[in-house]
């Protein structure tokens, strides 16, 4: 005689543990946006992608201005929420197929896919500077933030993410050195 032993074990619960483990490890605990991590991959994935349609890739860089004088008088309470809801504004403002990602404090970082030409860009930066720089109802009240930009575009300014990082960052400080 041969015996079968039969176990059974569920592990919904590792599974779901798992998952939201992964979920985590690629997002920005604040924001729930894309952290550095995530856009890396997006990233990895995207260029290849676009290379072989012969579309652009963007990377917008922005830098927020007036966050420290928010934390300073109004507390770090009022500037998180200030950064809750700008990351939910680039997130309801970039299409599913984009990337938005917070990368430092108050730093984000909008990768704009399959683009045809400069003035979809163009377009999507303007939106963007528009919606951050509405006012923001905060438990302290109505608080406006600025932006600084900048914009690289892929392949032309570089294929890594450093690469466009780089190239987005330098042109945003030469906005905020034009200002």
């Amino acid at each position: 005689g041969t015996k079968m032993f039969d176990i059974n074990m569920d592990i919904t619960a590792r599974v779901v543990a798992e998952k939201e483990a992964e979920r985590l490890s690629l997002t920005a605990s604040l924001t729930g946006l894309s952290n550095r991590s995530a856009l890396s991959q997006y990233l990895a994935r995207e260029i290849p992608r676009n290379i072989r349609k012969k579309t652009r890739l963007f990377c917008i860089y922005i830098d927020l201005d007036k966050i420290k004088p928010i934390n300073d008088t109004y507390g770090h309470k009022a500037g998180d929420e200030v950064l809750i809801a700008v990351a939910k504004r680039l997130y309801d403002t970039v299409r599913q197929s984009d990337c938005a990602a917070r990368i430092g404090g108050d730093e984000f970082v909008v990768l704009l896919t399959d683009v045809d030409n400069d003035d979809d860009a163009t377009h999507l930066v303007s939106r963007l500077n528009f919606e951050i720089t509405s006012p923001i109802y905060t438990s302290v009240g109505e608080i406006t933030v600025g932006a600084s930009m900048g914009v690289a575009q892929c392949p032309a300014e570089g294929i890594t993410l450093d690469e466009l990082l780089n190239a987005a960052d330098n042109k945003m400080y030469e906005q905020k050195r034009a200002r």
